[in-house]
């Protein structure tokens, strides 16, 4: 546990109306403008008036059993029970180390499943970020993708925090990428408890664009690069390809393998492009040595959409790219 906190920084970056949306709390009526009234989810009551949010203070107060107010570390301490370190630091991380948040039900139940806290933590983005400069990502896209260097204390210190879905488009909370990730330490973090085999990153966004082709790589990164040239992607988070993860991609009629230039991600390739040739199109973009899709221009990147056969794009700056490739796609 770090031995400071920012809490000023995390006060500023978390309301009090997203907590309380994580734990299903609905204001009730009549609520004004700056105050939301409703039952109090610290101790589980139904009255609903008993509790007042007040919005531009980012305050609460409960006038009926628990007679306490305070700010949104103070809420989560007392739902949770817990020292405002702790709680300062659950918020912080964006998900719960390894246990669930719990949530009130207005009978004073709480469910103990585990969830991620659905928190948007405001990132700060290029230029404060040269790590992201460097891959050539642009603020807009930094911004869409919620992808920025968290400026706190706790378990995503150190690193560009990139914010994850559920393949149905749920807040998954963040993982990190280390900046200065110490020798043996991996370069990326990732919530106790999240179900990596089950996701796929981005997969919520491709499939409510509509696109019937999309392109794999293994980091986000390269995600954001293709998604600045109109291509759709998605990412493994890795080298592996559960089946789980399989039957997210049998929806397209198309997927393009575009992984790292390593010997890894060559066999990785070919493993995969084995595993998906029964269900789906599986075509594979090599890569020259030592280069990941993120270290191409966005010249050499747009290339690659002409694999993608006849497949109408949408690029960051709005205009339309219609692109038709009647050649034989290289790399099968």
């Amino acid at each position: 546990m770090p031995d400071r906190i920012d809490f000023r920084v995390l006060k500023a970056s978390i309301s009090l109306e997203t907590v309380l949306s994580s734990l299903g709390w609905r204001p009730g009526s009549p609520s004004g403008p700056n105050r939301l009234v409703g039952p109090c989810p610290v101790h589980g009551g139904d009255n609903p008036r008993a509790f007042v949010v007040h919005r531009q203070e980012n305050r609460w107060h409960c006038f009926t059993a628990c007679q306490r107010g305070g700010d949104v570390l103070d809420l989560v301490s007392a739902v949770w029970r817990c020292s405002l370190k702790e709680a300062a630091l659950r918020l912080a991380d964006g998900a719960p180390h390894n246990d669930a948040f719990p949530q009130a039900s207005p009978g004073g139940a709480r469910n103990e499943s585990t969830r991620f806290l659905p928190f948007g933590l405001r990132l700060p983005l290029i230029p404060s970020v040269p790590f992201l400069t460097r891959k050539g990502i642009l603020p807009v896209t930094a911004s869409t993708f919620e992808v920025g260097r968290y400026p706190g204390h706790g378990w995503l210190r150190g690193c560009v925090g990139v914010r994850l879905f559920s393949p149905d488009g749920a807040p998954l909370g963040y993982a990190g990428r280390c900046l200065a990730p110490a020798r043996g330490q991996s370069k990326w973090k990732f919530p106790t408890g999240l179900p990596a085999g089950e996701l796929l990153y981005n997969y919520h966004r491709v499939v409510d664009s509509g696109a019937s082709v999309c392109a794999i790589t293994e980091c986000p990164w390269g995600v954001l690069r293709l998604h600045q040239v109109g291509i759709p992607a998605v990412a493994l988070m890795g080298l592996g390809l559960s089946d789980a993860q399989s039957l997210l991609l049998v929806r397209f009629r198309r997927v393009l393998l575009v992984l790292d230039g390593d010997d890894a991600g060559r066999q990785a390739a070919m493993n995969l492009a084995r595993r998906l040739k029964s269900t789906v199109d599986v075509r594979i973009q090599p890569l020259p040595d030592g280069v990941d899709p993120d270290d191409l221009t966005d010249e050499a990147l747009s290339t690659i959409a002409r694999t993608l056969l006849v497949v109408r794009f949408t690029p960051v700056d709005g205009t339309s790219l219609h692109i038709r490739c009647d050649s034989t796609p290289t790399g099968e």
